[in-house]
């Protein structure tokens, strides 16, 4: 498939606009691949937690150790061990899984037929999802953590002064300000990967770190407008949270809390009760907003550009009612050009075809994007 690479200008109204219109027949089947793709994601390692009493035991133990307390270097191995099992088991379950969620909204923009056993088709391509998964989450870290350390090693010698000082208050301002650094450098990080998992799952047999590469491609300069796409779904996400505080409620106090005891297993018990109501109050607001992200993704690589013939605006401008949409620009997997759009375009090799030689893009002093030769 060739990508044409593309700077989105088109109001964020429209991508959400589109979504609707794709689910709005087939809402049902929205809300249940999504409530199951979010149980299959989280349950897992929730049970995995309850089980081992993850939680109580790495929090005493780091506890022991950040205030030099006396602790126990075997418990220390087993709680590793615990997390790089639950690691593993995160990485395993949600390549495939993600992959397959992606199959699934691509399907849902291009009108086609879907059904549950697509979710699970990423397993059938398992390496890559897994390797995907696997490296997306190392170099995010591996980001967030090259933005830390310079300000860490500079905050920890002013955070060394304060505690000498006793000054706990410039001591949690100091902790505060390096949690968002590390969040800010995640966060930017994790946008350029933001399309790999749709891009592999449009070319199935492309290598791993193509799709990653590509997908950096197409995010440069559509960052800031992915985050506020991201940012406009805000108003559904605190819906759904209320929405699981009222289903929380409810069944704990109907069906938990009058048949165990007040303590770890209380615990234990909303850990998984929440689980599950987080899956069922967010799922079509998940699968809502994943449909949206594909538009974009179609919309930045050139594959259908969801610009209509006549836009009426309402009060709210970000809110678009388009006339005339077109249909995705793809005809048996053979893409054309679009002749309606003026903005730069980047055309990215042909990865279906030849998947292992990309050739190496090249700076276009007539345009900020880079450009790869024909």
């Amino acid at each position: 498939m060739n990508y044409q690479k593309r700077i989105v200008t088109e109001p964020l109204g429209l991508f959400r606009f589109l979504a609707r219109k794709h689910m709005e027949s087939r809402g049902k089947q929205a809300f249940l691949y999504g409530v199951i793709y979010l149980l299959l994601i989280t349950l897992p390692n929730t049970l995995v937690r309850v089980v081992t009493n993850f939680n109580v035991e790495a929090v005493n133990q780091a506890t022991r150790i950040s205030y030099g307390l006396p602790y126990s270097s075997s418990k220390s191995a087993q709680l590793i061990l615990i997390a790089l099992i639950i690691f593993g088991l995160f990485v395993s379950i949600s390549g495939p899984l993600s992959l397959g969620i992606q199959n699934i909204y691509l399907r849902f923009r291009r009108g086609q037929n879907v059904d549950i056993s697509l979710l699970f088709s990423g397993f059938e391509n398992f390496g890559r999802a897994f390797l995907l998964c696997l490296l997306t989450t190392v170099f995010i870290v591996l980001w967030a953590m090259v933005s830390y350390l310079p300000g860490s090693i500079l905050l920890g010698l002013l955070g060394f002064d304060s505690i000498q000082t006793g000054n706990a208050v410039l001591n949690q301002l100091l902790d505060v300000l390096l949690f968002l650094v590390l969040t800010f450098a995640g966060m930017i990080a994790a946008y350029r990967y933001y399309f790999a998992y749709l891009i592999l799952a449009d070319n199935p047999k492309m290598k791993v770190m193509d799709a990653i590469r590509i997908s950096k491609i197409l995010t440069k300069g559509n960052k800031k407008r992915l985050f506020l796409l991201d940012l406009s779904f805000l108003g559904w996400m605190l819906l759904s949270f209320v929405a699981l505080f009222i289903v929380m409620f409810v069944i704990l106090i109907l069906f938990v809390i009058p048949f165990v005891d007040f303590g770890q297993a209380t615990t234990n018990a909303i850990e998984i009760v929440l689980a599950i109501s987080e899956a069922l109050c967010a799922g079509l607001v998940i699968f809502y907003r994943g449909v949206a992200i594909t538009v974009f993704y179609e919309t930045a690589g050139g594959i259908g550009v969801p610009m209509p013939t006549t836009v009426h605006t309402n009060s709210d401008p970000s809110i678009c009612e388009p006339q005339n949409l077109p249909l995705p620009i793809q005809e048996q997997g053979q893409l054309q050009e679009n002749p309606n759009t003026e903005e730069p375009v980047t055309t990215l090799p042909e990865v279906a075809q030849s998947p292992t030689e990309l050739p190496p893009l090249q700076e276009n002093p007539n345009t900020e994007e880079p450009q790869t030769p024909q």
